[in-house]
């Protein structure tokens, strides 16, 4: 009896603790309209909204729903983070909503020194659905390497549960999304499209796990699809992509661990370079249980090209790497 007791007592106790933490978040979470007036967008394609979208951004707490209704929002760097703060988050561009990167350089550049339009990291479950993000690559030209200042669109890390899905990508000045020490990334039914050549990688992943890419369409000019680092458990499937040089395992980067990888049912146009693996002299790790299965290349140049003397006139010194089944 006295051990029913405890049990039911124990039971009652942790019900009451569920039940308060969902009434808590159903209570204190919120909808935020960046229109709203403590937030101040005016999304009319005209005046630079960077200011008040960020407002809205630092705003955001656990389980908040932040929408940007239709208009064109001309916005600079954004920044975001975690810890508890943006964790359970969506982030809506609804049905017209497009945020356009500033085209004024140095404007940009005085909200922030990161090259980086879309900033975000330490968050869990994190969604972002819908719109369009013009990059406005007109206003980019490419520099000097080491001078060279575009900024990629999205720049995710930290990541658990990030979900991205039915958005547009357009004229990036450089990279599109790029996304490191994640895992449980999902990317689906996205379009990224730009006719910049260097450094314009569409779909990047460094150091994640367990993601999933399903139907992008990738054009542009560099690696359309790519993992560097150490990552594994990853799938791509169902893509359409043109121009750029196609399925991309590694990089300039000394260490390349990937396992568990396959590229499937993917169509590939008009490119360089179709399936792809490239290590440098100094590169070590593996190459383990990758699988490009499927697929459809018209006008491919290589289609297939393993590569190990990657970026050789910056090393000297030949080191082991392990490709495997």
């Amino acid at each position: 009896f006295l051990i029913s007791s405890l049990y039911i007592f124990t039971m009652a106790k942790r019900v009451g603790q569920l039940a308060l933490l969902f009434f808590t978040d159903s209570v204190t979470a919120k909808t935020i309209n960046v229109k709203d007036s403590e937030y101040g967008a005016v999304g009319d394609g005209k005046k630079d909204d960077t200011v008040h979208v960020q407002r809205a951004f630092d705003a955001l707490e656990h389980g908040d729903h932040l929408v940007f209704p239709s208009g064109k929002y001309r916005v600079g760097p954004i920044s975001f983070k975690g810890h508890d703060k943006c964790d359970n988050v969506r982030i809506q561009l609804q049905p017209g909503a497009e945020l356009h990167m500033l085209d004024d350089k140095k404007k940009f550049k005085q909200y922030s020194s990161d090259k980086v339009w879309i900033k975000g990291s330490d968050c869990t479950n994190l969604q972002i659905d819908g719109g369009k993000y013009y990059g406005h690559s007109h206003a980019w030209p490419k520099l000097h390497s080491k001078n060279d200042d575009r900024p990629r669109m999205f720049q995710f890390s930290g990541m658990t549960g990030l979900e991205m899905r039915n958005t547009e990508l357009l004229d990036s000045a450089a990279g599109h999304i790029h996304i490191s020490n994640s895992v449980h990334v999902t990317i689906h039914s996205v379009n990224l499209s730009t006719e910049v050549q260097d450094n314009s990688d569409g779909i990047t992943l460094v150091d994640t796990k367990h993601a999933t890419v399903t139907d992008a369409t990738v054009h542009n000019g560099d690696d359309c699809l790519k993992l560097a680092g150490k990552c594994s458990d990853v799938l791509f499937s169902g893509c359409h992509l043109s121009g750029g040089h196609g399925l991309s395992l590694g990089g300039g980067s000394d260490i390349l661990e990937v396992e568990d990888v396959k590229f499937y049912d993917i169509h590939l146009l008009g490119m360089s370079d179709g399936a792809r693996l490239k290590i440098t002299p100094e590169t070590q790790g593996f190459a383990k249980n990758i699988t490009w299965q499927k697929l459809r290349m018209t006008n491919v140049r290589t289609p297939i090209i393993v590569q190990t003397d990657y970026d050789a006139q910056h090393h000297s010194h030949s080191k082991s790497f392990k490709f495997g089944d």
